[in-house]
């Protein structure tokens, strides 16, 4: 563009004479080669349009964005102290040579032009006012240098007002300096393209570079990320690059103002970024980059302003500079312009996967030029190729609605259940940094092949989100800051993938405060840039024997979940029935299978023999009251999907519904005995929760198992089938059996009725034989001849003082039955027997109306002197063979989360034990003679333990791997009122409703 001087008049009516005006100081030869810094835009399509933006205008102005027009009339004043219109004096002074500064205008009509200055926490200073005749053939020069220009810090504006009686057009403003453009410069744009991307980005990149004279080229090799691309730029001998994402929507004139900014850099040291503004808010600044505080944490820079406010724009650019003279902004992969030389040179190994981070540690100095300003797609729009890692889950009637088990809240926080939301009065906030919504990134990190990580939220009006990361054992780190105005159907992201250089373990949630009135949280989740495995097929199996009710429920929930749900088309359902009496809807993930009563173990089997037929990948055992929030199965196929060890399994944890914030068991291990894993952990304490998360990520047990409540596993690392316990160990014998790496998730539990209630002489019976069984057929499990006896010991020591004299002779069978050897177990697959003589053998142990009981309590003997009651009656096994005790004995009523406690039986002759509702009742009396039966009893069996260890050892080494085959269970299957009981094939694609049964079509 040519520049023209313009004479002014000496004398405009109605006003005193003129002096020189200062625009004709230079002359058009003087400014015809000056390097333009910026020009004045009046919007920027794809950004930002919004006027308050660009300008801001007093009386009556005509703007035409599309022609770059501004036209004013007669007394208007228009200024463009504007977020994309101020220059950044400061911050290119920082990292530029630069020149003479001047500033040039063209158009038609009569203007007064001011200049200003302006410095965060001070008023505006004018530099300059001068009236000019604006010419369309060329342009008006006003040299700032002159004009009070003698610190370069802050901001720089212009203001125009029309002087007469005529209207003014604004054709074009711009700000120069005469410093000499690197003419060696070959600057490299790397912008990645993500599998459907919009081309329509990548197409207004190349046309801009083509029109640069060569000295521009756009690298988008398709598949390369910046790593790559930033390799091949440096092999091809290009000097500078500029790193774009291919989210980032950017307008022509940030581009031009960027390679303006590069051709006059005062060295390889310093690099330029961009300011992010929200796409749902224009005006709202999301992302102005990450800076290291004193701490070495990283911190989010300014992103609660609202730009169309001029202080805000000061203030933004002020933080930016302090910063950015430290060298402590942290560059990021959204916009970076910086030269390919220097000391700071980088390599792709250490730039790493798309990781920009490490450059804070290259000695770049990042500036943020507030005329830069971008808008990125991940900030408010959803992004494709990502995948779901976790859900929010909300409280739900029937599963749990303990609040604190989902969400903190700091003021006026409801969850409303009937509109499916939380709700948050204007200052109220709620921390997800709960059991439910947390997410434990170091087992998602450690486990699987994360690509990056995203949160996304849905829901309405204005909000601040902040997300944190928990790291244990040093300080949390806040990932990022941002302010949203969501809207109905519209996803708010934020990009957290730079998780990783703080560390990989711990715990990373988000809090959300309301900014505004009538503010709703819809939905939430944590994502990671992935695709569905298609190989990764789930089963669920469910086995179910006369629970109508219950299974009948869980099939319509399931229905209902997998008609929505994100991997619907990788899961189906099996619903194994061994009372073939279920009523199940006809759905076509849903298939119901009935089968012989073989207990738990052959139900289970039965659908792992039809899943392996089918060739799904994995399979997952579930309760037929499946008690769980639906959000499990989508948390556990994304984690089996994303999994690199092929032996990845996931168990899920037990609350019992009488307390349902404490937790029962997250996990357990198996020696000797059971051991529930973080029993009793308060979870609606944040920091128990996270150490519990925390500690369960550190290591696995081998001694590890799932609980078939819910336990998911692969079918290609089955090696031994389920043994045929019918209830009972099952589930331990088969993890322990087959070596898989089994990982708890948070939010993966099923809730279920307390055990104490199903507590019995049958499942005592049924616990012990499992108990020695797995020490018998495992050979990590062995222990020796003397701890397998002390298993039976130890089974009797824990009721003899309860006097429960059934469920002791219950002990005995069972122990007798394990010393019959494996081929009882496949001879009475059904428990048929055993359960009818333990059956036979209960009455006073079992449950009676407690309006029946005599539920008084007497004192015993020590009562009150607890240390002495526990010392004294232990000796006696609870005052067996102590003179005339019933007479001095105590009478006690236990409640049912005592009855498992030794503790509170001491001293006492007589127990009343309760259920949990406590409407039902047995009692238990003292008796010498039984008592004396059952210790020979128990010293028999001990003494046949010992001596015929050895060989019963080498028994059921020989047996077990021929028991637990598929071919076993499908002949011991066969017997009952089954279908076809497939055999193992090689891996298919078919779907469930292919294979169904004409028990599936209509109801049983």
């Amino acid at each position: 563009m040519d520049s023209k001087t313009t004479q002014l008049p000496t004398q405009i009516p109605g006003k005193a004479a003129l002096p020189t005006s200062t625009g004709t100081e230079l002359g058009a030869q003087s400014v015809a080669s000056w390097l333009t810094l910026q020009r004045l835009v009046f919007a920027d399509p794809g950004v930002c349009t919004e006027a308050a933006m660009f300008y801001r205008k007093e009386g009556k102005i005509f703007v035409s964005a599309l022609h770059g027009q501004i036209r004013l009339e007669p007394g208007a004043t228009v200024r463009f102290n504007t977020a994309f219109n101020v220059l950044g004096l400061e911050a290119l002074d920082l990292a530029c040579h630069l020149g003479c500064l001047v500033f040039a205008l063209r158009g038609t009509g009569q203007v007064e032009v001011s200049v200003f200055q302006g410095l965060a926490g001070r008023s505006a200073q004018r530099l300059l006012s001068d009236i000019v005749i604006l010419d369309p053939e060329g342009e008006i020069v006003l040299n700032l240098e002159n004009n009070g220009l003698i610190r370069r810090e802050g901001v720089i504006w212009v203001e125009l007002r029309t002087v007469g009686t005529e209207s003014a057009c604004i054709d074009s403003g711009r700000f120069l300096t005469d410093t000499t453009p690197n003419p060696d410069l070959r600057l490299a744009i790397c912008c990645p393209q993500e599998e459907g991307a919009p081309r329509a980005k990548l197409d207004h990149l190349t046309n801009w570079a083509a029109a640069q004279g060569g000295k521009v080229t756009v690298l988008a090799t398709p598949g390369a990320g910046h790593a790559a691309l930033l390799t091949q730029a440096k092999a091809q001998a290009f000097t500078h690059a500029l790193l774009i994402s291919s989210d980032t929507t950017i307008g022509t004139e940030t581009l031009d103002r960027t390679l303006a900014a590069l051709q006059i850099l005062s060295g390889p040291s310093h690099a330029f970024g961009a300011i992010t503004l929200d796409v749902s808010e224009a005006a709202q600044l999301a992302d102005n980059g990450l800076v290291r505080n004193a701490e070495g944490k990283l911190e989010a820079l300014s992103t609660q302003f609202d730009m169309r406010i001029f202080t805000n724009v000061v203030d933004v650019n002020s933080e930016a500079i302090s910063n950015s003279a430290s060298g402590l902004i942290v560059p990021q992969s959204t916009f970076l312009a910086f030269a390919l030389t220097g000391d700071h040179v980088l390599t792709a190994d250490r730039l790493g996967l798309d990781d920009l981070m490490c450059l804070s540690q290259s000695g770049l100095q990042v500036s943020q030029l507030p005329g830069l300003l971008i808008r990125r797609d991940t900030f408010g729009h959803k992004v494709t190729g990502l995948l779901t890692l976790q859900n929010v889950i909300f409280p739900e009637q029937t599963i749990c609605t303990e609040g604190n088990l989902f969400f903190h809240p700091k003021g006026a926080v409801v969850y409303d259940d009937r509109a499916a939301c939380l709700t948050l009065e204007e200052g109220a906030t709620a921390f997800f940094d709960s059991y439910f919504n947390a997410l434990s990134i170091g087992k998602w990190h450690d486990s699987c092949a994360l690509n990056g990580l995203w949160l996304g939220i849905f829901g309405r009006g204005r909000v601040e989100v902040k997300v944190f990361h928990a790291i244990p054992d040093r300080s949390w780190e806040q990932l990022a800051t941002q302010i949203f105005n969501l809207s109905k159907g519209h996803e708010s992201l934020i990009d957290l993938s730079h998780y990783r250089n703080n560390s990989t373990r711990g715990m990373i949630y988000f809090e959300v405060r309301a900014l505004s009135k009538g503010v709703a949280i819809t939905a939430g989740r944590f994502m990671t840039e992935a695709k569905v495995n298609p190989a990764c097929r789930l089963a669920l199996s469910i086995t179910t024997f006369k629970r109508e009710a219950q299974v009948e429920n869980t099939a319509r929930r399931l229905a209902h979940y997998l008609d929505r749900a994100e991997f619907a088309d990788q899961i189906d359902c099996f619903i194994v029935d061994n009372g073939n009496s279920a009523e199940i809807l006809v759905h076509p993930k849903i298939r119901r299978i009935a089968n012989a009563n073989l207990g738990g173990a052959g139900g289970f089997t039965r659908g792992l023999l039809e899943a392996e037929a089918l060739g799904y990948s994995h399979v997952l055992f579930m309760d037929d009251d499946a008690a769980i929030p639906m959000e499990a199965l989508h948390r556990t196929y994304a984690f089996l999907s994303l999994a690199v060890d092929p032996k990845a399994a996931v168990a899920g944890a037990m609350i019992n519904n009488t307390d349902k914030w404490r937790m029962f068991e997250n996990g357990a291990t198996f020696d000797r005995k059971c051991f529930p894993l973080f029993t009793g952990t308060d979870l609606r304490d944040r920091d128990a929760v996270f150490r519990m998360e925390n500690e369960s990520a550190l290591s696995r047990s081998s001694k590890m198992y799932g609980g078939w409540w819910f336990f998911a596993f692969p079918v290609a690392q089955v090696t031994r089938h389920p043994f045929p316990f019918f209830v009972r160990g099952d589930d331990v014998n088969f993890s322990l059996a087959n070596e898989f790496a089994i990982t708890t998730l948070n939010g993966v539990v099923s809730f279920a009725d307390d055990f104490t209630d199903k507590e019995s002489p049958l499942t005592w019976y049924l616990d012990l034989r499992s108990h020695m069984v797995h020490h018998l057929t495992l050979e990590k499990m062995e222990v020796g001849r003397r701890a397998l006896a002390g298993i039976g010991v130890s089974f009797f020591k824990r009721n003899i003082p309860k006097f429960q004299y059934e469920t002791i002779e219950a002990v005995f069978q069972a122990w007798e039955d394990v010393l019959k050897g494996p081929d009882f177990f496949t001879a009475n697959a059904d428990a048929s027997a055993p359960r009818a003589a333990i059956k036979a053998l209960t009455k006073g142990e079992s449950w009676k109306p407690a309006a029946d009981l005599d539920l008084t309590q007497k004192p015993g003997l020590f009562e009150k002197r607890e240390g002495l009651r526990r010392r004294f009656y232990p000796l006696s096994l609870n005052g067996h063979f102590l003179p005339f005790f019933p007479l001095w004995g105590g009478r006690r009523v236990i409640p049912a989360q005592r009855r498992g406690h030794l503790d509170v039986v001491w001293g006492a002759a007589q127990l009343t034990f309760l259920n949990s509702t406590r409407d039902k009742g047995y009692v238990t009396k003292r008796s010498n003679l039984i008592a004396a039966r059952q210790i020979a009893h128990l010293a028999s069996l001990w003494l046949r333990t010992m001596i015929g260890y050895s060989a019963l050892r080498a028994l059921y080494h020989k047996r077990y791997p021929l028991i637990t085959t598929p071919d076993f269970w499908r002949g011991a299957l066969a017997s009952g009122p089954t279908a076809k009981i497939p055999a193992a094939t090689s891996p298919t694609p078919s779907a469930v409703e292919t294979q169904q049964s004409p028990a599936h079509k209509r109801p049983a």
